[in-house]
């Protein structure tokens, strides 16, 4: 049944061009699986980690509850722009700071495990409790 209105369009089969597809870079691929990965549970660990930060510091250091969040929260804001930045910045750039970078990142890293090894250990009772506080303060940031 032809309908007088309509238009028959002719094949455009032969006028559509080819796409190349490209494999994405290991950069990409790097990018992609940071941002999936770290938003995926950011909240959970991120509340976590700040609050065993925060007792730890307020433990060790004496100073008010607002002073020990607001070092905390520095220290996460430290670590996640070093990461950041070791990926998105250029080839170049990433070569010539590597070092530096990967240094702070072990840092931070380790301060942060052993401050929340120490929030969640210090009253731990036992030798066995102490000791999974302990691994679990460090398992926050794996």
């Amino acid at each position: 049944m032809a309908n007088a209105n309509v238009v028959r369009l002719t094949n455009t089969s032969k006028l559509t061009r080819k796409t190349i597809t490209r494999k994405p870079s290991l950069r990409e691929r790097l990018a992609i699986g940071f941002r999936n990965r770290h938003r995926r549970c950011r909240g959970r660990r991120t509340a976590l980690s700040l609050s065993d930060l925060a007792d730890s510091i307020t433990e060790v250091a004496h100073v008010a509850g607002w002073k020990a969040y607001a070092l905390a929260t520095a220290l996460d804001a430290n670590f996640i722009a070093t990461e950041s930045f070791s990926l998105f910045a250029t080839a170049a750039v990433s070569r010539a700071t590597h070092r530096a970078t990967t240094a702070t990142k072990v840092i931070t890293l380790a301060m942060s495990g052993i401050a929340n090894a120490y929030a969640m250990a210090h009253t731990a009772d036992g030798m066995i409790l102490q000791g999974a506080c302990i691994a679990a303060g460090f398992a926050i940031h794996c």
